[in-house]
């Protein structure tokens, strides 16, 4: 054999060599760690690999095709020495047929169906046991043809008809079971059968592939972490507020309700839940200068310019630049890892973060899930807040302080009053130690009425002529609790807006009633169980007659 051949052969063998130690190494990795924001995700997958020395290129396959490739962390220990080189994504597609998450929810789609198929059938044998009770029936109330035969005698007929009610109700209970569980069974089949559609729609068939090079100085295992930011997924807060009146305890439940579309589930991963807002970014706005400037005249297309130009151009410029000044962040601000442990809270300079302490699954078919965060006892006051001009109503509050050592952000809260549910009211962001109102619905133990006793108009003045109108009402408390109640009573009065418009406040006197600069009325009152107070409200209103005044009722 030649031997510049044999050269030839021994480099292409190397190159070979090479190029297969080089292809990349599928990793087999799981979610362990998914850190949930309001508008995104970072999820961590962990894996174990087995690495020898030189070059070697490792990949985590199928991941999410929304995956931001500029946001990919990767990290690890054990006993390999080796060196990262870089992480870059690369996009590929996936065959409908091989992907997991949709051969699972075939799955469970053919199991559902089969849910379905058994509660028709059984539906079918209650429609036969209520026809069979209904040829019954008909057979006992026909007059017979046969000759001796004869129709039931009344113990007969009574026995036959309870007979019928118990078979014929308890086919109609069932019946109605069976309903209920035909629409749960269809209402879960077509939010699995939407997930189907959405994975085999030509979109949802591109996924990521993220490639980590490594330089591996001495062979061993190594645990791997990748950290990777997702868009479909976000979380809001609800509470649960219980308030027992005989002890006045007030317990906030803080719970999250969790959602993902991203294309993977997380099964039993460490979840953890932030309030940081990294869509808003870290540089705040600038300020571009205000010019105020002769205005143009304008032109119609078409007309001749003469002189100096308008000065169009640049206004727009300087718009674009405050526009982009204070748009959201397109580029997220970089974010360092934090330590927690179970069931902890930390709250830093501008957010807080909560680890919940279990493991918790959340699919990725965009609902809802529910997760606790934690029960809080909180301490405050209670009282009553009545406004009986607008309604004849006395609602219940709790003057509280956030004492659970975390912000409260804004959410719905769903309201608990001795262990009935009595209304949904919205919780505004609350900062740690930061005091704030509960409302807790209406008591209707708490009687309100509001009476206008009387309405007079009448002409004064002798040399200036002057009318005058005098309303008077009466509000009436009453206490039908067990126990005393402080309750606050708001009104108004006219608040005049010229010289000419006087307005009078006659009764209350001033030491018995809160005024304020625009004419709010507030009464607060102690009042005894099983008893009534009376809050007399008279005013005046007094003009020239021959002006013309707006407001009055």
């Amino acid at each position: 054999m030649h031997p510049t051949r044999l050269v030839i052969l021994a480099a292409s063998s190397l190159a070979l060599a090479s190029a297969v130690r080089a292809a990349p190494t599928p990793v087999d990795s799981r979610v362990s760690r998914a850190t949930v924001y309001v508008d995104r995700a970072i999820v961590t997958r962990t894996a174990t690999v087995a690495l020898e020395t030189g070059s070697q290129q490792l990949v985590f396959p199928g991941l999410p095709a929304s995956l931001d490739a500029d946001l990919l962390q990767v990290s690890g220990d054990g006993t390999a020495a080796a060196t990262i080189l870089d992480v870059r994504a690369e996009s590929a597609q996936l065959e409908a047929a091989a992907n997991p998450r949709l051969a699972a929810l075939l799955e469970q789609a053919r199991a559902i169906q089969s849910e379905l198929r058994v509660v028709d059938d059984r539906s079918t044998v209650v429609q036969q046991q209520r026809d069979y009770l209904d040829r019954i029936k008909t057979a006992t109330v026909t007059p017979p043809t046969a000759e001796g035969s004869q129709l039931p005698n009344m113990t007969q007929w009574q026995q036959l008809l309870e007979f019928y009610a118990q078979g014929l109700g308890r086919a109609l209970t069932e019946q109605q079971d069976l309903d209920r569980q035909r629409e749960d069974i269809r209402a879960r089949l077509a939010a699995v059968q939407r997930e189907i559609k959405e994975l085999q729609a030509p979109g949802r068939r591109d996924v990521k592939n993220v490639v980590v090079r490594l330089d591996v100085a001495e062979a061993g295992d190594l645990d791997l972490q990748l950290a990777y930011t997702v868009y479909e997924a976000s979380w809001s807060p609800t509470y649960d507020v219980r308030v027992n009146s005989a002890d006045k305890a007030i317990v906030l439940g803080y719970a999250a309700m969790v959602r993902q579309s991203t294309g993977e589930d997380w099964p039993g991963v460490q979840l953890v839940l932030s309030t940081a807002r990294p869509a808003l970014g870290g540089t705040p706005p600038e300020l571009s200068p205000w010019y105020v400037r002769e205005q143009q005249p304008q032109y119609r297309a078409g007309s001749t310019l003469s002189g100096a130009r308008m000065q169009a151009a640049p206004a727009a410029a300087e718009d674009a630049v405050a526009l982009e000044a204070f748009s959201v962040g397109a580029a997220p601000r970089a974010k360092r890892d934090l330590a927690f442990t179970a069931a902890q809270v930390e709250t830093g300079l501008t957010a807080a973060t909560f680890t919940i302490p279990y493991a918790a699954t959340v699919p990725a078919d965009n609902a809802e899930h529910k997760v606790s965060i934690a029960s809080h006892p909180l301490t405050g006051e209670l009282s009553h807040l009545a406004v009986p001009k607008l309604a004849e109503l006395a609602y219940l509050r709790a003057a509280v302080k956030n004492s659970t050592g975390a912000p409260l952000m804004g959410g719905p809260v769903n309201l608990f009053l001795d262990g009935t549910y009595v209304a949904r009211s919205q919780l505004a962001t609350v900062m740690p130690d930061e005091a704030f109102d509960l409302d807790l619905g209406v008591d209707d133990s708490i009687k309100i009425e509001r009476k206008l006793v009387n309405r007079l108009r009448e002409n004064t003045g002798l040399i200036s002529r002057n009318q005058r109108v005098t309303y008077d009402w009466l509000i009436t408390v009453t206490n039908n609790s067990r126990a005393a109640q402080k309750i606050v009573v708001r009104d108004q009065m006219p608040v005049s807006q010229h010289e000419k418009i006087v307005v009078r406040l006659v009764a209350p006197p001033a030491s018995e009633v809160e005024r304020t600069p625009d004419g709010r009325l507030t009464w607060t009152l102690d009042l005894p169980a099983g008893e009534k107070r009376e809050l007399p409200l008279k005013l005046s209103v007094e003009h020239p007659a021959d002006m013309s005044v707006e407001g009055l009722e």
